[in-house]
């Protein structure tokens, strides 16, 4: 799964030039975690960088979002692929922990 998460990175990183959509690097993201029987986290993504906490542009990792906007020169946001070996669903519990 870690060797599939940095796969999916590399992935991403071919098609970050100006004139990208954001929305690729997302479709390029889920098909490869596929490819490796793995699955995104469809409630967390990437984001902006900037002063602020989280700002936008906000980048799911899942191939059919809604994400807006296109890669331009200076644009500075993280990709970070979170990846799971199971199918992820909106709430998790395991051990105590809670994500809802």
């Amino acid at each position: 799964m870690i060797e599939a998460t940095r796969e999916c990175l590399d992935k991403a990183f071919e098609v970050v030039k100006p004139g990208t959509p954001i929305r690729e690097f997302s479709a390029v993201i889920e098909k490869h975690a596929k490819s490796k029987g793995c699955s995104v986290i469809s409630t967390w993504g990437s984001h902006g960088i900037h002063t602020g906490f989280h700002p936008l542009p906000c980048i799911p990792h899942y191939a059919k979002n809604k994400a807006v906007g296109v890669c331009k020169p200076g644009m500075a946001f993280t990709i970070e692929p979170i990846l799971t070996l199971y199918v992820w669903c909106r709430y998790l519990r395991v051990k105590g922990w809670e994500e809802s």
